[in-house]
């Protein structure tokens, strides 16, 4: 049809804290590795395009909020020919705010495909 098209899919990832009900890792510097870590799992896929995978990554280890929106952004670009996505930035809004010893955080990541 000879038209571009735009493809935006949002999530945020780990909500990690008390107010969010999630401590698996307990708190301070191990903690935040430990969601760092989880977090760069689904983005890995997504930057794979395994779209399949998202879904079941953050349904076990909790690392998406929005999941779906990410698997299905995955699966459109895939459809339109990307072969891959680059992550442009990842972050926790502790990295941004920090206050005190690590005790909660969301992370959030821009990828591009």
């Amino acid at each position: 049809m000879g038209k571009k098209i735009v493809v935006v899919g949002t999530t945020d990832l780990t909500h990690y804290g008390d107010s969010y009900g999630f401590t698996p890792y307990g708190y301070g510097e191990e903690a935040k590795k430990l969601m760092k870590g989880s977090d760069s799992r689904i983005i890995e896929l997504a930057l794979r395009m395994r779209s399949v995978e998202i879904r079941k990554e953050a349904q076990n280890n909790h690392n998406a909020c929005g999941s779906g929106a990410l698997a299905a952004t995955v699966a459109a670009v895939k459809a339109m020919g990307a072969e891959k996505g680059y992550l442009l930035e990842y972050t926790t809004s502790y990295d941004v705010m920090p206050e005190g010893d690590f005790e909660m955080a969301v992370g959030y990541a821009g990828i591009l495909f």
